[in-house]
């Protein structure tokens, strides 16, 4: 867990950078290990850090490429090592060895396709000096944060509402979310929040601003299609497949540079994604993963 914020002002302005630092520290629990900032003209980037992959300061953020691109982000590309090989086939060399990077290289080469690539989880912001826009994303399924919202024409984004807040955007009650809160139990079916003006960037979309124009577009980039193929299958293939598929995707989430646990909610699918993990973790790594869980005792009347 890191904690992204950015502003994109007016054409001919300069960002405060003191306004940026507030919004920074306003998520300094989301990151612990490191926080950095970056002012040029109209954009301002802010970061904080918690590391997981490349311990070193080379993967600290705000990010840079080639002197044209400057990247904050939050999440892990669980297939960064491959996509790594595949950029290394395509002539691209690396400073890191964390998927900060790789990400970024993967924008630079294959521009907002590259999203189709990831099998992870992020939000981010990428400025491009060159093209002058600022692209920004979020996952597939939105596990990552990203809320955004706009206050004296300047566009104010961050990884959670404290840090629009904290930009002066004021906390008004969106009447009919908190309703259909209280009402119904919804917390998000769109992309508007518990607060007046305040808005999330939608799970699988994409944000792109134009600096020159000060146009921005949203867009959708992911779509769920149906696939037949398991129709025809039978329950061994059915079960070998899928238990496969699984084995597979907790391998990918146990990389990391620092010790692996898990939380267990009591149910069986955190007690076999435990016992798969375990497995793993201890066969590649000599650790035993540390598994966590919470009993809550009801006051006796």
């Amino acid at each position: 867990m890191c904690g992204i914020s950015g502003i994109v002002g007016r054409m001919q302005t300069s960002v405060n950078r003191e306004l940026l630092h507030s919004m920074n520290d306003a998520v300094a629990h989301r990151g612990p290990d490191g926080a950095g900032l970056f002012c040029e003209n109209e954009v301002g980037l802010g970061h904080r850090r918690l590391s997981i992959i490349d311990l070193s300061d080379a993967s600290s953020q705000p990010m840079f490429l080639n002197d044209r691109y400057v990247m904050v982000y939050n999440g892990e590309i669980y297939n960064y090592l491959e996509i790594k090989e595949e950029l290394i086939a395509a002539g691209f060399s690396f400073k890191t060895s964390g998927d900060s990077e790789v990400l970024l290289v993967a924008y630079h080469h294959w521009g907002a396709d590259c999203l189709k690539r990831f099998n992870g989880m992020w939000s981010f912001a990428i400025y491009d000096r060159d093209k002058r826009i600022v692209f920004c994303s979020r996952d597939r399924f939105g596990v990552k944060p990203f809320y955004y919202a706009e206050h004296n024409g300047d566009f104010y984004f961050g990884s959670e509402i404290k840090q629009l807040l904290a930009a002066g955007i004021k906390p008004v009650a969106e009447k009919e979310i908190v309703i259909d809160y209280l009402v119904l139990g919804l917390e998000e079916y769109d992309h508007r929040t518990f607060f007046k003006n305040i808005y999330r960037l939608l799970p699988g979309h994409k944000l792109v601003i134009d600096l020159n124009s000060g146009k921005r577009t949203i867009e959708k980039y992911y779509h769920l299609k149906i696939s037949n193929q398991a129709s025809g299958w039978d329950l061994e293939t059915a079960s070998s497949t899928y238990f496969s598929e699984l084995q597979r995707s907790v391998k990918y989430r146990l990389r990391s540079d620092v010790r692996v646990g898990t939380c267990l909610s009591g149910g069986l699918d955190s007690s076999v994604i435990a016992a798969l993990a375990a497995r793993n973790y201890k066969h590649h790594s000599g650790r035993v993963l540390s598994c966590n869980y919470c009993i809550f005792s009801r006051s006796a009347k």
